[in-house]
């Protein structure tokens, strides 16, 4: 029996780990056996390519994958890295890229008997025995309305593809026959849902809870500009207590900036949408994203998100990074970057300061939802390997 080893950078994207499991299963039913080795007969590095950073932790594993076999023959480059990091990956490797929609190659390859477009994404993913995953994941659209000038992500997973309603209610009555009572609904941007469809979003959750009004949502991805289109029928729906979870990525909380990021977003008006929404809901965890350092941020307008890290009482984490600088993105054309000691400059004050509240707002957290928040969306900071990338096997529970 031959042997395949599947490697990820990214653990926490739903979007991804649905792929590498879905890869896995894939796998399996073509009687391939599934390896922890670096010598493996095939090797697939399903890649998330969204920063530099996890662009560096390909690069570690491609190091360990050439000491071990001299070449990449046999190594495969799949997930979103294989558009959005094209150019620099070629520059260090002479193996195969396959971009998502290019599956059949790997098919070719491989002589598949049970072709990968044949094979559904599972639902339950798997990757710790100490932190167990309670989540039943759906993911109900892929790609977005492409307008972030810094974001290289929809180069790899194009514009919004909506889910049938229909679809999305078959996979929720298969999380109610199995018991499960958390359900996430994940994809690039879930706020756009049904964009492409004539659906959106209230539809879609207004339909599950006639289904099942006891389950508890965790959301991915919601964009705030789309979100405050939705705010009065947001609110109503968060008064019913039905969402454990929600992520709504920011960016920054200066307006300018957002403008030059192309979030098409009022600060002020999502975060007082963001206040109402735990009012009347507190043990909602409602989590966001900020980037330091965008091309002509200045120090005051820096300063401002740093103040806000520092004195926030309403979200409950944050996912904090530098800006990337990649080329293919509207930004990479930008002036005014920022130099690399002021970005290093910026990142250590920013992350302490974070860190320093971290525990506090841990704390304020319900414990039952933080437990399924973080054996699902911060899981790697309690199994994050030195060098960036994971070994994947059993990364699924059937059903």
């Amino acid at each position: 029996m031959k042997k395949v080893t599947i490697i990820s950078n990214n653990l926490e994207c739903d979007e991804l780990a649905g792929y590498f499991s879905r890869l896995e299963k894939y796998f399996r039913i073509n009687n391939w056996e599934i390896s922890k080795d670096l010598n493996a007969d095939l090797i697939i590095i399903v890649a998330c390519g969204a920063i530099d950073l996890v662009y560096l932790y390909v690069k570690n594993a491609l190091s360990d994958i050439y000491a071990k076999k001299g070449d990449y023959e046999s190594t495969i480059i799949m997930g979103c890295q294989a558009i959005t990091y094209r150019d620099k990956l070629q520059q260090i490797f002479d193996g195969r890229m396959i971009a998502y929609g290019e599956e059949n190659i790997l098919d070719e390859i491989i002589c598949a008997k049970n072709k990968f477009s044949d094979i559904k994404t599972p639902n339950v993913y798997k990757f710790s025995d100490e932190y167990p995953n309670e989540l039943f994941t759906i993911i109900i659209s892929t790609g977005c309305l492409r307008r972030c000038t810094y974001c290289i992500i929809n180069k790899a997973h194009g514009s919004i593809k909506s889910k049938k309603i229909q679809d999305i209610c078959e996979e929720y009555a298969v999380a109610i026959k199995c018991g499960y009572k958390n359900v996430a609904l994940s994809g690039t941007d879930t706020s756009v849902y049904g964009y492409d469809n004539g659906e959106n979003i209230i539809n879609l959750l207004d339909k599950l809870i006639q289904m099942d009004s006891t389950i508890q949502f965790y959301i991915e991805n919601l964009h705030p500009h789309n979100l405050i289109k939705y705010k009065e029928e947001f609110i109503r729906l968060t008064e019913k207590n039905i969402f454990a979870y929600l992520h709504i990525p920011l960016q920054h909380v200066d307006d300018a900036i957002l403008k030059k990021m192309g979030r098409d977003t009022v600060f002020s008006e999502i975060y007082d949408m963001v206040i109402k929404l735990k009012e009347v809901s507190p043990k909602t965890i409602i989590i966001t994203d900020f980037i330091y350092g965008f091309p002509g941020e200045t120090d005051a307008q820096f300063s401002k998100l740093l103040e806000f890290v520092q004195n926030d009482a309403y979200f409950d984490y944050y996912y904090i990074h530098d800006y990337s600088d990649i080329p293919g993105t509207a930004s990479y054309n930008f002036k005014s970057k920022i130099r690399e000691e002021e970005m290093k400059k910026r990142g250590l004050q920013i992350m302490v300061a974070f860190e320093r509240r971290k525990k506090e707002k841990k704390s304020r957290m319900d414990s039952h939802n933080y437990r399924i928040f973080r054996n699902r969306y911060n899981i790697e900071e309690f199994i994050r390997k030195e060098k960036g990338y994971y070994i994947c096997e059993n990364t699924y529970q059937i059903i």
